[in-house]
């Protein structure tokens, strides 16, 4: 069965090989290259592989086929090179013989009606060299194209092979030659220039011209090689419009204006848009048109070439419709800018500005519009709307008057400003009421409170240790009242004593007005001698009562005598009593002596040194004889001549 060709996966390969003990073989490839379906011009492409075992750079080519003219006739046959132009001469084709009686010449195939090609190339440089063959490669050398004659044809089949005869005729040599380049202006045959009777396989095979004609023309190629792609080329028959008759919109279609109509007269065509083919339609009559632009595509579905082009139809003029945002008379005004919409004519407006009469508010201001085709009115924009043109109880400032026509819905705006009237200033409204860029109490009428004037007095040393005998007398104008810390409480007078040092949040307050004002006020703090028993820091250096070396402790405790170990449970008369011995030159006859346990409960409370109150080692509650272990004791006595209060704790082992 004969096999159809597709565009898209079928080729032709015929391989000769020729054979050769020498290294420098080669074989011949023809390969099916494109098809022209349309024009129908079918190419081949020639290989030459390299099969032996070395390489070699391709010098000249003498290409020789036969192929079966009784099946086919060509109207055309062309070559060219597909190698580069600046080593090798361009494909020339020296001789084309068709529907020659061969019998008897030879065992040459399609005798009877015999096709035959033959063309060469040469090599240009024979100083360089050709292009370079490594063995099983292949490089393309040539490219064959038939023109088939017979244009009706829809299936063409034919027969075709590469020449391999030794015998000759009067129409040619009938066999192959390829030589290789040896070095420079050095050239041999490459083994197949000897007559061989070995021929390849016949290709034949059948293409289907029709079938693959769609394709031809939207792949992007030159199939037929005229220089021109798919739809440009004339065989893909793209649409071509020889007529439009058109018929613009009139009077009798307003509003709308759709009575236009465009008929379309073309070859080619199956299909018609007049939006760009968005919408299709078998014919080319269109009707139901506005004066407007339309993109007209036809499309010849057979090919999928199409053709386009731009149709105006000129709109009519109809009466202006006034909210529909075209110019229907085509008067270039549109809407209500045209005068037949009849927009609202202010022609006055009379105003009367606040007066002091209506202070503080200031609303006493009107206004009265006149206006032609006006049938509501309104001073904020549209927001609200009255029949008539008056307004009243107007405070100073500026209106959106809008003014509008029911009957066309067509709108007129402008602003009209009332100035406000300068009333009185109130000092705790948040406006300025008198118009003069100062607000409330920033405004010079309302009072605010002025401070003139503060006078210190800072803590001296006689207010030792608490550092209070500071002072300040404040002096301002339009003032009721006086705080010292930021309004939190109160006086009548500007005078404050028993101030320590520290930073005072002064606010005076004008009662009338409500007007206040402020400022800080820093006292400095007294540093008072230390005193070495009150748990204060009274100089400030940051050591407190016996940390200062001026409390001089160290040297007091000395005259502390103590014991660290004491025996009241054994009854032996010695140790029994915890005595503590004190100069009593130095210290008053008197000392307050807390015994802790080791989980610092206080088991012990005594007073003074005789004997009565000196610690047997029973707690002070309950008499109970406590058990042996470290105590801890605290000592309290006062100095005679300071009355410094000196303590000193140990710890003591009863056992």
């Amino acid at each position: 069965m004969k096999n159809l060709f597709s565009i898209v996966s079928s080729f032709i390969l015929l391989v000769l090989n020729n054979y050769s003990s020498q290294a420098q073989t080669y074989s011949l490839e023809l390969e099916m290259d494109s098809i022209g379906y349309i024009n129908k011009v079918v190419c081949y492409k020639i290989g030459v592989t390299n099969t032996g075992d070395q390489n070699f750079y391709l010098a000249g080519q003498n290409y020789r086929l036969f192929y079966d003219s009784e099946k086919i006739e060509f109207i055309e046959i062309s070559g060219s090179s597909c190698l580069p132009t600046g080593i090798y001469t361009p494909f020339e084709l020296v001789n084309t013989v068709k529907n020659v009686n061969a019998t008897g010449t030879g065992d040459l195939p399609f005798e009877d009606n015999l096709g035959f090609i033959n063309g060469y190339i040469d090599l240009n440089d024979t100083q360089n060299g050709g292009l370079f063959i490594e063995p099983d490669s292949t490089l393309y050398s040539a490219r064959l194209c038939f023109e088939i004659l017979d244009k009706s044809l829809e299936v063409a089949c034919f027969d075709i092979t590469l020449a391999n005869e030794e015998e000759t005729s009067d129409y040619a040599t009938a066999f192959n030659e390829i030589s290789v380049w040896n070095g420079p202006n050095n050239t041999g045959a490459a083994i197949g220039d000897e007559y061989f009777n070995i021929y390849a396989d016949t290709l034949s095979d059948c293409v289907d011209f029709v079938e693959n004609s769609f394709l031809e023309c939207n792949d992007g190629i030159d199939n037929d090689g005229n220089g021109f792609i798919d739809c440009d080329d004339m065989s893909c028959s793209k649409p071509a419009i020889t007529n439009i008759q058109i018929l613009n919109p009139t009077q009798a279609s307003c509003p709308d204006g759709d009575n236009g109509s465009i008929v379309i007269i073309s070859s080619n065509t199956t299909r018609f848009s007049k939006d760009g083919g968005i919408n299709w339609q078998s014919n080319g009559s269109f009707t139901d048109l506005k004066g407007e632009s339309y993109n007209l595509q036809l499309i010849n579905d057979a090919t999928g070439c199409f053709s386009d082009t731009t149709i105006t139809l000129i709109p009519v003029l109809c009466d202006e419709i006034c909210n529909d945002g075209i110019d229907n008379d085509g008067n270039g005004l549109i809407d209500c800018e045209d005068m037949s919409c009849g927009k609202p004519a202010i022609t006055n407006i009379q105003i009367i500005n606040p007066t002091q009469a209506s202070c503080p508010d200031g609303d006493n201001g009107s206004m009265t519009i006149t206006s032609d085709n006006t049938t509501r009115y309104s001073n904020d924009g549209g927001i609200t709307l009255q029949s008539n043109g008056i307004f009243t109880d107007l405070v100073g400032r500026t209106y959106n008057i809008q003014l509008i026509n029911d009957a066309t819905g067509c709108i007129t705006d402008t602003t009209v400003t009332l100035p406000p009237i300068l009333c009185n200033e109130i000092c705790n409204d948040g406006i300025d009421n008198d118009g003069n860029g100062f607000i409330d109490c920033e405004d010079i009428s309302c009072g605010r409170p002025s401070i003139t004037n503060i006078l210190i007095t800072n803590p001296t040393q006689t207010s030792c240790p608490y550092g209070d005998n500071g002072s300040m007398i404040i002096t301002s104008d339009n003032t009721t009242r006086y705080s010292d810390d930021g309004g939190i409480t109160w006086q009548s007078n500007e005078i404050f004593t028993e101030l320590t040092g520290g930073t005072f949040p002064i606010q005076v307050i004008n009662d009338v007005t409500g007007c206040t004002s402020d400022t800080m006020v820093i006292l400095t703090s007294i540093l008072c001698n230390e005193i070495c028993n009150d748990g204060i820091d009274n100089d400030g250096n940051g050591l407190i009562d016996c940390e200062e070396d001026i409390c001089n402790c160290e040297n007091k405790l000395k005259d502390i005598v103590y014991p660290n170990i004491f025996s009241p449970t054994n009854n032996d008369g010695i140790n029994d009593l915890l005595y503590i011995h004190i100069n009593t030159n130095i210290f008053e006859n008197f000392v307050d002596i807390e015994i802790y346990n080791r989980w610092g409960n206080l088991i012990h409370i005594g007073k003074n040194q005789d004997i009565a109150n000196l610690w047997n080692g029973k707690q002070t509650q309950g008499g109970s004889q406590v058990v042996q272990g470290v105590y801890i004791v605290k000592i309290s006595m006062f100095e005679k001549n300071s009355k410094d209060k000196i303590i000193k704790i140990f710890s003591l082992t009863l056992i």
